[in-house]
């Protein structure tokens, strides 16, 4: 009888079908053993008996071959682990968020929701003992363009402006002018002039809320 190959190292799963393939064949290839030793032994063996023999050999032996074939090697995982180890301790760095503006808050959390995504799948190659060198090699790659990503997130948190100077001008605008005194005709002009301001401040606004919707929309379609 052959004795199967060491499984020692290899994917569950590539054992598995080894196992499966190596099954399917195994008494064909006990068989030719068990002939070419009986024909070796045989001090009466013909030409065509020993050649038969040989025929069977060389067939058993594909046949182990192709079935050792399926086996695969468990992955080395020492750099998914180090870059799981990355990925946490960029992680562990919680920027203050108070002070920021809402939509790189927003941007920010979108890259941060990724980079956790990402955290899991290295998590779960390193557990998974199948785990393919393809997909190891990919995650990788993949890791570092997500800790970029995460870095160029938390740079560009942005500051909210401070407006304290601009609320004390719109309030010291928008205060009550007193007419009493004045000349009806500097009082009309100062009516028509305070319209016509009125104007020019409602279109710059309906432009700027133009402007500040196509830069959105732009923002999302790129």
């Amino acid at each position: 009888m052959v004795k199967p190959v060491s499984t020692e190292g290899k994917t569950p799963k590539s054992v598995q079908e080894y196992q499966t393939e190596y099954g399917r064949h195994q008494a064909e290839i006990d068989a030719a053993l068990a002939k070419g030793a009986q024909v070796a032994e045989d001090k009466n063996a013909t030409e065509a008996a020993v050649q038969e023999a040989i025929s069977a050999l060389e067939q058993a032996l594909e046949r182990k071959s192709n079935s050792q074939l399926l086996l695969v090697n468990q992955v080395d995982k020492t750099a998914l682990r180090a870059a799981r180890q990355g990925l946490q301790d960029l992680l562990s760095q919680k920027p203050d968020l108070s002070d920021k503006t809402p939509a790189s808050i927003r941007d920010y959390q979108e890259v941060l929701e990724e980079a956790e995504t990402e955290l899991d799948l290295l998590s779960s190659l390193i557990e998974d003992p199948n785990t393919a060198e393809n997909e190891m090699n990919d995650a990788l790659v993949q890791s570092q363009t997500t800790k970029a990503n995460l870095r160029a997130a938390i740079a560009a948190l942005t500051p909210k402006a401070d407006k304290v100077a601009l609320e004390q001008a719109l309030s010291q605008i928008n205060q009550p002018i007193d007419l009493a005194g004045k000349t009806p005709n500097s009082v009309t002009a100062f009516e028509e002039a305070k319209k016509a301001n009125q104007v020019s401040r409602d279109q710059a606004i309906q432009k700027g809320s133009g402007c500040n919707a196509r830069r959105k929309c732009n923002t999302r379609s790129s």
